[in-house]
Order: structure tokens, then sequence, then C-alpha cells
């Protein structure tokens, strides 16, 4: 046994040992599969470029269940479905994605609702997605504790803890990348669970990136002023949704419904939340101005007692009060029509006033809250992508004598130990005594992934140059119509081209410049920027 096969056997035993130390995995079930053929339909039928998901993998969707506390902490049943790459050809990443508002039990991921077509797709392209139902939908029992903190961060946790342990039922394999993204409730959820995990459960999970979208980050100010000002609001349902939410958690807010809703909505209302209908339903059984359901008298006291006791409950989940240490990327779109884009705007200032420089905002247009979600979810693909560790995960360093005919390299990061097998014939890290040439370099790791790493041992005696290659950037971005590549170093023809987020390309031009602006987009929003030359490729998705 060699030592790569030994380390890796001891790291395998010690997550076992902590993932049954958890014991909170009930059950799993295989709920689909999705073969390549399927997913490119899948892909078409969305209306996604095909340069931003590929395909790599086929998929497969498991329901699980398992264990996780209620509100007042009794252990409950919970649920929620998870996407893996089949046949994995390396340990990959996890991410929990957290869904938007669902009324319905059944209207959710382990029930293969809409929103799992997400985690399907993300899964496709190299991520395994947890999807947690959460407390009160899918199969667990009762009304959903909506827009409840503490309980979004523990059923999102548990169904973390859940994925890890169904590791030792079926073969994938993770590496040690952990990031969380959500939209609209979703953006909530995410942001609870990343407060979560950083709070109480450290030991266990590393946070390298969450991307809450949309959500109601400052539930007890910006979100319930937007509700209950005396204007119709898109979704009226959410005002009676919350109520009585936070009435099952916290208990004292009223002793009778018909304190708070006025007839007939005090007799109605609660009835549509038995988890049989549909948000849409109940926002038509509503009325469009959410705050003329209430009596008068509960607005009133509400408005101008800061010590009422909704208030305080609402205040309870507010998610911007804490100091997150992983980098956090709100997105959101000013014209959202649901969630006020305040949200995002008072959470960044609270964050930045307490000193965080790892909290970021990004508007990303006048959408509304349907509208903002395709550029919202392409943003966060690209963070993701940008955060993942392809293939080894390692940073690589090298020192090319070309006198001496060597190459030395350095690594830091990755799951060592490293295999090395050079073109040269050579099994060592380090090579000396070549002759002038390319060689390559396979590096594989303790989960066998491999990467390949290409140098050059020039002539000394030639007069011939090897290309340097300088670093491709767009500056700014996001930017308001006056972003620039900026190609410091390479002087050859490029192209550039610009496609729209339908994958239509909309911009193309050739250039030698080192400073190439970019045209400002008659329809602002997320582009994606391609320039190909003779010995480069560069592409990046930017705000026009």
């Amino acid at each position: 046994m060699n030592l790569k096969t030994i380390t890796f056997f001891i790291t395998f035993i010690f997550l076992e040992f902590s993932s049954k130390a958890q014991e909170v995995l009930i059950n799993y079930e295989l709920i689909d599969s999705y073969n390549q053929t399927e997913l490119l339909v899948l892909r078409e039928s969305l209306d996604i470029p095909e340069f931003f998901i590929s395909v790599d993998y086929e998929v497969d969707v498991y329901k699980l269940s398992y264990k996780t506390p209620d509100p007042q902490g009794i252990t409950t049943l919970a649920t929620g479905a998870v996407c893996i790459p089949r046949n994995m050809d390396c340990a990959l990443p996890l991410c929990s994605y957290q869904h938007g508002t669902i009324a319905s039990k059944m209207n959710v991921p382990s029930y293969k609702s809409g929103e799992l077509d997400i985690g399907i797709l993300l899964a496709c392209s190299g991520y395994v997605l947890a999807l947690p139902d959460y407390l009160g939908l899918g199969d667990s029992s009762g009304l959903h504790p909506y827009v409840h903190a503490k309980s979004e961060g523990t059923a999102c946790l548990d169904m973390l803890r859940a994925v890890r342990e169904l590791r030792l039922k079926v073969d994938f394999r993770l590496n040690d990348q952990l990031m969380l993204l959500g939209y609209s409730q979703g953006g909530h959820a995410t942001m609870a669970l990343h407060k979560e995990i950083e709070e109480n459960a450290a030991d266990e999970f590393k946070v390298d990136i969450s991307i809450p979208m949309s959500g109601p980050y400052d539930i007890s100010g910006a979100q319930t002023e937007y509700l209950i000002q005396d204007v119709p609001y898109a979704t009226p349902g959410y005002l009676p949704y919350t109520i009585l939410a936070y009435q099952s958690v916290y208990g004292d807010l009223y002793d009778d419904i018909s304190e708070v809703l006025k007839p007939p909505y005090n007799k109605t209302i609660p009835l549509l939340f038995d988890g049989t209908y549909s948000m849409a339903y109940i926002n038509s059984q509503c009325t469009a101005v959410p705050n003329q359901m209430l009596q008068d008298s509960t607005l009133q006291n509400f408005k101008s007692d800061p010590n009422h006791k909704l208030r305080k409950a609402l205040a309870d989940n507010d998610l911007y009060t804490w100091l997150p240490k992983a980098p956090v990327h709100m997105l959101y779109c000013d014209g959202d029509d649901q969630v006020s884009y305040l949200n995002s705007v008072v959470a960044l200032d609270a964050f930045q006033s307490n000193g965080l420089t790892n909290v970021f905002a990004q508007n990303l247009g006048m959408g509304d809250h349907a509208d903002c979600v395709t550029p919202a979810l392409f943003r966060c693909k690209t963070l993701m992508d940008e955060t993942r560790k392809l293939n080894l995960g390692i940073e690589l360093s090298s020192n090319i004598s070309n006198e001496e005919g060597s190459i030395q390299i350095d690594i830091v990061g990755g799951y060592p130990p490293f295999d090395f097998v050079w073109s040269s014939g050579d099994q060592t890290k380090d090579v000396n005594n070549l002759s002038p040439g390319f060689y390559a370099v396979t590096i594989s790791d303790q989960y066998d992934c491999t990467e390949v790493y290409n140098f050059e041992i020039e002539d000394v005696n030639s007069i011939h140059e090897s290309l340097k290659k300088g670093t491709l950037k767009i500056s700014p971005n996001p930017s308001l119509g006056q972003a620039s590549i900026l190609n410091p170093t390479i002087n050859q023809k490029v192209d550039v081209e610009i496609f729209d987020i339908h994958g239509h390309k909309v911009y193309q031009r050739q250039s030698l410049e080192k400073h190439i602006p970019l045209p400002k987009m008659k329809n602002p929003g997320i582009y994606f920027v391609q320039v190909r030359g003779k010995s480069i490729h560069f592409a990046l998705w930017i705000c026009l």
C-alpha cells in the first residue's frame, strides 16, 4: 500500500467517523437520473447558453430524509434533494442551494420541483448540490417557519451533514470546498446558513463563498416598510405567512388571529397555509395592499411602538449584525418589486461599518424580482467558477534554468501527496539535464485527480524569444459603459466578442490596442466577453 493510498484511507476513515458522529441521515432514495442527452435538452429548454453550463457529468438525484431540530429544539424530520455528478474523475465542491418562498409542501426539490433544475444543471458542470426543503415543507410536518433565520440555518446545516453521511452509502467524493447560494427567501436562508456554520459548526465546515441573492436581510426595516406601505404589493401573501410563522415560533404575538387580521381574512387566510395551496393562489385571496388585511389598531401600534412584539420578532431575524469570515457576495436588482433592494444596501453598510472588507453587493439592474433571477444566477455561477478549485486546486510556481536544463516546481494547497509523471519519463517533482524543447508534467493528488502543466526549456544560443504572456483583465466590473480590456504586454491582434445572457453575439471587433474600449450596451445587464488571439483565450462575465 503506497503513501497516497494510506493517506486517502486515513482521510476517508476520519470523514466517516465525523459523519457517523452526527447521525442525522435517516433514509435516502434515488428519485431520478439524467444522461447527457437529457441534460442537453434541459439546458436548451431553459435557454441557457452552451458556454455557460457545460455538461461534463451525468447526474443522479437522491431524496434525503434527516433529523434536525425544530424552532423549539425538538428533533424532527426534514427532507431535501441532492444532485450528484455521476462517475466523478475528481473530488468536487459541495454547494447548498436555498430555494425561494414556497407554501405548497410538494413544490420542493425532493418532490422534483422547478428549482431542482438549478441543482441538476450545476451538478452536471461539476458541483455536488444539496437542496434542502426547509422545515414544514416536503415530508416535514407542521407550518413552515417562514423567514425564521435560526431554523433555516439549522435545517440547511443538517442537510449538509446528511449529504456527507451519504458518501458512506453512495460512491461520490467531495473536496474541502463549500459554497452557499440562494434566491429570494433563499437569499435570507443562505445568509442564515452561513451564520449558523461559522458560529456553531466551524469545526465541521468552512465556507469558501456565500452568494445570497435578492434576500430580505433587513426584514424588520427595509423589507417590512416595503410590505406595509399603502400601495399594492406583488405578493401580499408574504405578510400573513410571516405573521403566522412567527406566531408558531415565538408563541406570544397574539392570543387569537382576529387580533391581527380583519374579517374575513382572520378566517380564510390561516386555512390556506396547510401546505396544499400554492403561493400564487394565496396571493390571489389577499388584498392587493397587504396592510388592508390588518386590524387598524394592530397596524397603528406596530408603526408607533418600537417594542411591538411583531417588530421584535422581525428584528430577531435580521441578518446583517454578525461578522462573516468567508466572502459574501450579495446580488440584487434595484427594480425588485418583492424584496426591496435596500435590504442589500443596508446589510452592506452595516457590514462595512463593522470593518468588514469581504462583503460585497452588486446591483444587476432595474429588473423586477422575476426578471432579476436570470442575471443573478448567471453572476452567481461566475463567482462559483472563479472560487472553485479546478482539478487539483493548487497554486504551482516554477523555476526554469535554460542553461542547466532544469525545471523545479513548488506546490501550495491541494490534496497531497502528489505523484508526478513527466513527458521525459521522469517521475520526480523536479527534473534536470533536459534538452531544449517542450515538457509536460502530469500531477495527480490523493483523490487521483490529475492536471497537466507545460513548460519550455529554451535554446540559450537561439535568437528565439518565447511569447511572454501578459495578464488580461477587464476594468471596471461592473461598469457604467466605460469598461476597457487591459492588455499591457501582449502585442498581437485579438478578436473581441460580446454575447448577451441568451448566447447571442452583440458585438465583435479586432484590435491591437493595449487598452481596448468596450461599447456601452443598449440594454444594461450581464454580458459574456471573450478575447481570442494566437496564444491566448480569455473569457469573463461582466456587467455592462
